[in-house]
């Protein structure tokens, strides 16, 4: 099919059968990965409310700086070929949650408080297994988004450090202090949902206090989680599994292209005319090989009908599309 043709189609009529075409389109240009229907929305739509929103390069702004962070290395430490932290630390269930963004661009919302999660149930030796709330990240940071349009995730860790962020589950968990505000949307596999166009998408009023439906026995100044100064993970492949098998998982940031909202399996690579979206955030979990090409293993936040269960395999040192030089973490104060 026609390219221009094709995009004129996508853009301007909601007809299935374009969407069918796209991803056949994806599936003839590549054999490295599947595409497949992600969304009950076209791509005009999805694009609109799916955007990642992270701002790390955008305008010039004006984001803390962190320094670059290496493991003293012997190289004596043997890496293994495959790891999974949901493996690795079976007792910390958070790090396999894959959470609904909704109609917010709040991936680095979600991926900032996810990675803290995980690390406050790693370095507790599971003692301490929180949910951070990505809500409470959302609403009271001013400096870290831009409604619910995007943010800054630089700036979400150093809000972490220097704030604080209380406890807070997925839409209407009413578990923890502050839960997400934002109702999932735009599934498929014939669950019924409603289309994130369709909604408006909220950041909240900041409130430094829990929620009415929240246990009774949490405050907002006890519920408080902090972490130590964040910084930027050495970019390279061996520092990057470093830090994970020692500290749990990272942040990453990568771009989005056209063809990524179909993703369903394998090894992702943008399709030669697939168009630049915007920046996204998510989980480095792990990592592997497939077909000898080594990959990053990663949560989304796009909810688990995307994806391989709201997965994905990122390829490590992708010529075109890095993303190991934007990797950050933070470790927990306990």
């Amino acid at each position: 099919m026609n390219w221009c043709l094709l995009t004129f189609c996508l853009l301007f009529f909601t007809s299935a059968i374009c969407e069918d075409r796209y991803v056949t389109y994806i599936n003839a240009q590549q054999s490295s990965w599947v595409a497949g229907q992600n969304f009950d929305d076209t791509l005009a739509a999805i694009k609109t409310f799916k955007e990642a929103g992270e701002k790390f390069r955008s305008n010039g702004h004006a984001v803390v700086t962190l320094d670059f962070v290496s493991f003293i290395d012997d190289n004596t430490t043997v890496l293994p070929e495959t790891f999974d932290a949901r493996d690795e630390w079976s007792n910390c269930t958070s790090i396999g949650r894959v959470w609904d963004q909704g109609a917010c661009e709040a991936s680095w919302a979600i991926a900032s408080t996810s990675v803290m999660s995980d690390r406050i149930c790693i370095h507790s030796n599971f003692t301490t297994t929180p949910t951070i709330s990505p809500q409470d990240l959302i609403s009271c940071c001013r400096s870290c988004k831009i409604d619910c349009d995007g943010g800054f995730a630089i700036l979400a860790w150093s809000y972490w450090n220097n704030s604080g962020i209380v406890t807070g589950g997925p839409y209407e968990s009413y578990t923890g202090c502050k839960s997400y505000v934002n109702r999932p949307c735009e599934h498929t596999n014939g669950t019924e949902g409603v289309m994130c166009s369709d909604l408006n998408g909220s950041i909240d009023t900041c409130y430094y206090a829990c929620d009415a439906n929240a246990p009774q026995s949490l405050s907002y100044d006890s519920d408080l989680y902090f972490g130590e100064a964040p910084y930027f993970v050495d970019a390279t492949e061996r520092q990057i599994k470093l830090e994970i098998m020692n500290n749990g998982p990272v942040h990453a940031l990568f771009d989005v292209f056209s063809d990524f909202f179909y993703y369903k399996s394998g090894l992702y690579v943008p399709t030669e005319d697939a168009e630049w979206v915007s920046e996204n955030s998510a989980k480095i979990i792990g990592w592997g090989k497939e077909n000898d090409t080594a990959y990053w293993l990663m949560v989304n936040s796009w909810n688990t009908s995307w994806g391989d269960g709201g997965l994905f395999k990122w390829p490590v040192n992708q010529t075109d599309y890095p993303l190991e030089a934007a990797v950050f973490a933070a470790i927990p104060i306990l």
